[in-house]
């Protein structure tokens, strides 16, 4: 009987190490899908605040869509750091994972600034300093869906070389 529970529990301990580390490949997972979830986001609203200032529209528009803005920037910054401090990234992927926190941290700046610049001028949207804010934000929202599709790429395929192929032989441990 106690070989039986002991043999139980063995069986148990080890069905459940591989889903102990599923988490953590999960939470990375779900983090990249989110950032790039809100990269996508942070593109399509910088694109639209572009339009705005093409159209003259007045600072509520523009300062709402900011806020939007802000808000998505906001997110970004802190599930990009949330993946920054992961410890199970490969160099390569700590590597484009900071640089797509130092596009974040541009976008950022960008919206303040314009958001600083409407405040304090909210009759001369259309001057051309505003209107370097927005287009800044602009072009570095694109980038970084750039960005993040490389790191998503890169990430796809690191788990798919994980992956044992058909009729391959399987190791475990460090190659």
């Amino acid at each position: 009987m106690i070989r039986n529970f002991l043999t139980f529990s063995l069986a148990a301990a080890l069905v459940t190490l591989p889903a102990a580390a599923a988490p953590h490949a999960q939470s990375t997972h779900d983090l990249l899908d989110r950032i790039q979830f809100d990269a996508q986001l942070a593109r399509r609203d910088a694109g639209r605040l572009e339009s705005y200032t093409s159209d003259r529209l007045d600072w509520m528009a523009q300062g709402l869509q900011l806020t939007t803005l802000r808000d998505e920037i906001n997110s970004l910054g802190r599930n990009v750091y949330r993946l920054q401090t992961e410890k199970q990234l490969s160099p390569a992927e700590q590597k484009l994972v900071d640089r797509v926190g130092r596009r974040v941290n541009l976008m950022g700046n960008d919206a303040e600034d314009a958001i600083l610049w409407g405040r304090n001028h909210r009759d001369v949207l259309w001057n051309p300093q505003y209107e370097k804010h927005v287009r800044l934000l602009s072009s570095n929202a694109a980038r970084l869906t750039d960005e993040v599709k490389a790191v998503v790429h890169f990430e796809s395929n690191v788990e798919s070389d994980e992956r044992p192929q058909a009729g391959a032989p399987s190791f475990h441990g460090k190659r």
